[in-house]
C-alpha cells in the first residue's frame, strides 16, 4: 500500500486518507495522523474514521461531524463498518503503524511504499534513472511487464510510450543527419524505412499505410525467372479491407532537372528540362505497379495470400520517394514540378524533406496518449513512479 505523508510540524504529520469504502457520491475513509509524544523518541499513531460525499465539481468533502462530547445522556452515534471495510482498516493500521515505527516524522512530503521486503528492489537516486533504462531496454518476459502493469498500469503506459518516442526520435534524428549528409545509397534507404514503417504510418491520401513485403516480386520475368520486375516495398492500406500499393524508393539527391540542359537554355521559356532519373524513375514505379496489377497479383498463390488477409489488388496506386524540394530554386522550376506532380495520376510523388516534415508530425503526436516528454522525463521520475 502506498500512502503520501506530509509534515506538519517537527511532531506531527498527515497521512493520504486510506479509503475503506466507496460509493457513486459517498465513501468511508480513516484519516491518520503520525505523532511523536513529548519527551519519547517514538512516534505513535492516531486517526479519524470519516463519511464524506463528491462535490459537483468531483472532489470529495467531509460531511459535517457531531462532537460526540456535545451528545446528552441516553444519545448516541452509531457507524457501522462492514467486513470488506474493517479488513482495510485493519490492514492500513497495521502498515501505518509500521510507517510511524520506521520512517517516523521527516520535514515535507514524500511517498511511503508498504511492501513484503522479498517484492522490493531498493533503488537509490542516483541509480535511478539507470535502473529504469535498464528496465525498459532489457527483454524481460511478459511476466515481469504484467507484473508491473497490474502494480501500476498508468506508470506501464509511460514506459511503453517513452520507449516508442525515444526511439522514434533517434530514428529523426538519423533521416536528418544523413539527408543533409546525403551520404546514404538507396538500399540504404530502403533498410531504413523498412526498420521505421511508423513513418508511412499517415498515407498520401488520409490513409495509414503498412509494408506488406520488402523486395516484392512484381512479375515480368520470363519462365527462365529472367527480367523480373522487383520494388522497395510492396505495401497496403490498413483497414479491415486492404488494397496494395507499390513503394518506390530513390535517393534525396535525384535531380527533378537536368542542370547541363537547362544551364544554357530551357526546353521552352518557363518550361525546363526534366532529368533523364527522374522521368525514369516515374515511369518505373508506373510500370512495376502495372505489372504487378496485370500479372503477380494475379497467381493462384499470390491471390490466396493477399485474400486470406482481406488485402486486393485493384489498379493499385504507386507511391515514389525522390528528390529535394530545396532544388526548386526558381520560379520555373517550382512552377514545373508542382505542376507535373499535380495533374500526375500515378504515381504519387513525395520527397524526402516531405517524408521527413511527416516525420516530425508523428514524432511530435506520440506523446499524446502517455504524455511521456521524452528522454528528459525520465530524469524526473520520482519516487512516486516507482512501484518497486
Amino acid at each position: 500500500m502506498e500512502f503520501a505523508v506530509r509534515s506538519t510540524s517537527a511532531d506531527s504529520a498527515e497521512v493520504s486518507d486510506v479509503v475503506l469504502s466507496q460509493a457513486n457520491t459517498t465513501r468511508k475513509v480513516f484519516r491518520a495522523q503520525i505523532v511523536r509524544k513529548v519527551g519519547e523518541p517514538r512516534c505513535v499513531l492516531r486517526g479519524f474514521l470519516i463519511h464524506q460525499r463528491q462535490k459537483p465539481n468531483s472532489q470529495w468533502e467531509d460531511v459535517e461531524h457531531i462532537d460526540l462530547r456535545t451528545l446528552k445522556a441516553g444519545e448516541g452515534v452509531v457507524y457501522q463498518l462492514h467486513t470488506e471495510e474493517l479488513s482495510n482498516l485493519m490492514r492500513s493500521l497495521d502498515e501505518l503503524k509500521a510507517v510511524a515505527e520506521s520512517k517516523g516524522i521527516r520535514f515535507g512530503k514524500r511517498q511511503v511504499v508498504v511492501a513484503d521486503r522479498g517484492q522490493v528492489i531498493p533503488i537509490s537516486d542516483p541509480d535511478r534513472r539507470k535502473t529504469i533504462e535498464a528496465l525498459i531496454s532489457k527483454d524481460y518476459g511478459a511476466e515481469f511487464w504484467n507484473t508491473l502493469a497490474q502494480a501500476k498500469p498508468e506508470l506501464a503506459k509511460k514506459f511503453s510510450y517513452a520507449q516508442v518516442q525515444l526511439d522514434r526520435e533517434k530514428a529523426l534524428a538519423a533521416f536528418r543527419r544523413h539527408l543533409e549528409a546525403r551520404d546514404w545509397n538507396e538500399p540504404q534507404w530502403e533498410q531504413f524505412f523498412y526498420e521505421n514503417q511508423w513513418i508511412f504510418g499517415y498515407g498520401l491520401r488520409y490513409q495509414f499505410l503498412g509494408i506488406l513485403k520488402r523486395q516484392a516480386g512484381y512479375g515480368g520475368g520470363t519462365y527462365e525467372r529472367k527480367g523480373e520486375q522487383k520494388g522497395e516495398f510492396l505495401a497496403r492500406t490498413l483497414g479491415f479491407e486492404k488494397f496494395t500499393v507499390v513503394v518506390e524508393i530513390k535517393r534525396p539527391d535525384t535531380k527533378f532537372f537536368d542542370p547541363g540542359r537547362n544551364s544554357a537554355k530551357g526546353y521552352r521559356s518557363g518550361v525546363p528540362y526534366y532529368s533523364g532519373e527522374f522521368i525514369q524513375a516515374i515511369s518505373q514505379a508506373q510500370v512495376n505497379g502495372r505489372t504487378w496489377d496485370s500479372e503477380a497479383s494475379r497467381t493462384d498463390r499470390n491471390r490466396q495470400l493477399l485474400a486470406a488477409d482481406h488485402t486486393s489488388t485493384i489498379t493499385p496506386r504507386s507511391i515514389l520517394i525522390i528528390g529535394n524540394t530545396c532544388e526548386l530554386d526558381d520560379f520555373d522550376k517550382k512552377n514545373a514540378f508542382e505542376l507535373l506532380r499535380r495533374e500526375l495520376r500515378n504515381p504519387d510523388i513525395i520527397t524526402f524533406d516531405e517524408l521527413e516534415e511527416r516525420a516530425k508530425y508523428i514524432v511530435s503526436q506520440t506523446p499524446a496518449e502517455g504524455s511521456f516528454k521524452g528522454e528528459e522525463e525520465l530524469q524526473e521520475l520520482t519516487d512516486e513512479d516507482i512501484p518497486f
